[in-house]
C-alpha cells in the first residue's frame, strides 16, 4: 500500500467534525480527472474522497495530489488498471488504518475522529466485476471499528435499489446483509452510463452501513466529471442536530405563516411641547421632594402638579373638539361606544 502524506503523524489535523460529507467516484483512469475532482470536491464542501480505479502504480507516488487533501493508496499490484485512493481534509482528526488482508475486494481506509460521535471508519471499496463477493472479505472490513461506512463501486445490481436487473453480486450481497447485520444504502439515480447506448444506465456505487449512529441526510448521483461513473455524494448529521434544526425550521414557519404586517398607525395625538416640558419640571421637582423634604418643595411640587392636570385638561377638551369637528359614520368610536352599550353592567347616561 501506498500512502503518501499520511505517514506524516504531524500532518493529521485535530479537527472532529459534528457532520461529515463522502464523494466516491470511479475514475477509470485518475489523472484525467484530477482538476475537476478537486473542484468538484470544494464546491460540495467533501470531507473525504474515494476514487476507485485509479490505474495508479507505485512508480507515480507523487501524483494526483490535491491541495489541502492528504492522499491514501492502495496500488494495484501485478495486473493493469484497479486501484484506490482516499483522500481526506488535512484540518480533520484523521489517519491511515491498515486494512486487513482481503481476497477479492480493493479498498483503502481512515480513522476519523468526530465530536458527539464515536471513532468512524470510512473504507473505500472496489469490487472488479468478474471476482466474487465473499463473506470472509466484508467481516474483516466490518471488523476495524464499531461504526463502519463501506462506500464505493460493488458491482452489484438489484431491483430493490432501482437496478434494471438483479446480478450475482447483489443476492450475495442481500444474503450478507442478514448474516452480518448491515445497511444497504444506494441512491436514488443511476451512477454508471455504459458507452454502448444499448445498455442502460444502472446504480453500481452504492454504500454499506453499520453500527452509524449519524443521520443520513443525503446520498446522491452528481452531474459531474468525465467518467462512465457519475461522483456519489454522501451526506451524514448527528441526529439531535438535525432534529433541531427541524424543530427550529417548523417553529419559523409556522411563525412567519402567522404573522402579518401591521401599518404602524394611532390615532393619539402628541403633546404641546409646553405640556410636555411642564410634566418634565413636575416630575423633576417631585424627585427633590422625595429627596429634600421641604416645606418650599412640597408647595413647589403642589403648584406644578395642579398647573400640568389643569393644562391636560385643556389638552383633552382641545383634542375632543378636534373629534367632533372631523368625526365620521365610519370612525371607529362609534364601535367603541355600541360596544360598551351592550356590556353587562353599563349603567345608561340620562339626556
Amino acid at each position: 500500500m501506498s500512502a503518501s502524506g499520511c505517514l506524516q503523524i504531524k500532518s493529521v489535523g485535530r479537527y472532529k467534525p459534528k457532520n461529515i460529507s463522502l464523494i466516491s467516484f470511479n475514475a477509470n483512469g485518475v489523472v484525467s480527472s484530477i482538476d475537476k475532482l478537486d473542484k468538484c470536491a470544494r464546491e460540495y464542501k467533501a470531507d473525504i474522497i474515494m476514487v476507485q480505479e485509479t490505474h495508479l502504480k507505485p512508480r507515480l507516488s507523487n501524483a494526483c495530489k490535491i491541495s489541502n487533501f492528504v492522499q491514501l493508496r492502495t496500488d494495484r499490484q501485478g495486473a493493469p488498471k484497479g486501484g484506490t485512493a482516499l483522500y481526506y481534509n488535512r484540518s480533520l482528526y484523521c489517519c491511515l488504518i491498515d486494512t486487513p488482508p482481503l481476497v477479492n475486494i480493493e479498498a483503502t481506509a481512515c480513522r476519523l475522529s468526530m465530536t458527539g460521535h464515536g471513532i468512524l471508519i470510512s473504507v473505500l471499496v472496489y469490487l472488479p466485476p468478474k471476482k466474487e463477493l465473499l463473506q470472509s472479505d466484508l467481516e474483516a472490513l466490518f471488523a476495524l471499528g464499531d461504526a463502519v461506512i463501506l462506500f464505493g463501486n460493488f458491482n452489484s445490481k438489484s431491483t430493490n435499489w432501482n437496478c434494471n436487473f438483479t446480478n450475482r453480486h447483489s443476492r450475495e450481497m442481500e444474503a450478507l446483509a442478514e448474516d452480518i447485520h448491515f445497511n444497504v444504502v444506494p441512491p436514488l439515480s443511476p451512477t454508471h452510463y455504459h458507452s454502448n447506448d444499448n445498455y442502460r444506465p444502472d446504480i453500481l456505487d452504492i454504500a454499506l452501513m453499520k453500527g452509524v449512529a449519524l443521520k443520513l441526510s443525503c446520498i446522491e448521483t452528481l452531474q459531474y466529471l468525465n467518467s462512465d461513473h457519475g461522483p456519489v455524494l454522501m451526506s451524514f448529521y448527528r441526529r439531535h442536530d438535525y432534529a433541531i434544526g427541524a424543530l427550529t425550521s417548523h417553529i419559523t414557519t409556522v411563525v412567519e405563516n402567522s404573522t402579518r404586517v401591521v401599518t404602524a398607525k394611532s390615532d393619539r395625538k402628541e403633546l404641546p411641547s409646553g405640556v410636555n416640558e411642564l410634566k418634565r419640571e413636575k416630575n423633576a421637582v417631585l424627585r427633590r421632594v422625595s429627596k429634600y423634604f421641604t416645606c418650599e418643595n412640597r408647595s413647589h411640587a403642589r403648584a406644578l402638579q395642579r398647573e400640568a392636570k389643569a393644562r391636560m385638561k385643556e389638552v383633552r377638551n382641545e383634542n375632543w373638539s378636534d373629534l367632533m369637528l372631523q368625526i365620521s359614520p365610519s370612525h371607529r368610536a362609534y364601535w367603541g361606544l355600541a360596544k360598551t352599550l351592550k356590556t353587562e353592567g353599563a349603567v345608561p347616561t340620562p339626556f
